[in-house]
């Protein structure tokens, strides 16, 4: 029986590097502009101002873009060895995304129940982007290509 193909061809985690980077770059041209702005009487570049909103939206479509490109494509020897590391490493990242969510929870219910205030508006934001599908994706790719590459080397040193 022919097995079904649910991942992108590898054709598309290159494009998927090549959004990402294209997203780095853009983020980095807008902090940098920020920096010389306030440093310097002129502005750096007066269009990010002017369209800030639509340049955000274009810095998380590139962003979400390129993680799902990233995370939903093959590699260039898709084997039951790297199914499984794919596997394994969804599985890793869910259950420590579910508890990181579940202790901020708990110490936002305490924070909140003794009247404890350890919790800032930083501390709310750092919940929000745990929470973010985004970041998710993120880790996912970071623990996948970790565990990949330690695998490879392994199997590498063995022979």
């Amino acid at each position: 029986m022919k097995r079904k193909r649910i991942l992108l061809p590898h054709k598309f985690q290159v494009i998927g590097w090549g959004m990402f980077s294209l997203a780095v770059m853009l983020l980095l041209i807008i902090l940098l502009r920020y920096e010389w702005s306030t440093s310097h009487e002129n502005t750096f570049l007066p269009l990010v101002d002017q369209y800030s909103r639509y340049v955000t939206s274009l810095l998380l479509v590139l962003a979400y873009g390129s993680a799902f490109f990233v995370a939903f494509s093959e590699e260039k020897q898709e084997d039951e060895l790297v199914r499984e590391i794919r596997f394994s490493s969804v599985t890793i990242v869910a259950a420590v995304l579910f508890a990181l969510m579940v202790l901020f929870s708990l110490l936002a219910a305490l924070s909140q129940g003794f009247r404890l205030n350890f919790f800032t508006e930083r501390s709310y934001y750092v919940m929000h982007w745990i929470s973010n599908i985004l970041f998710a994706f993120f880790i996912y790719v970071i623990v996948f290509r970790v565990r990949l590459f330690i695998i490879k080397r392994r199997l590498k040193n063995e022979e």
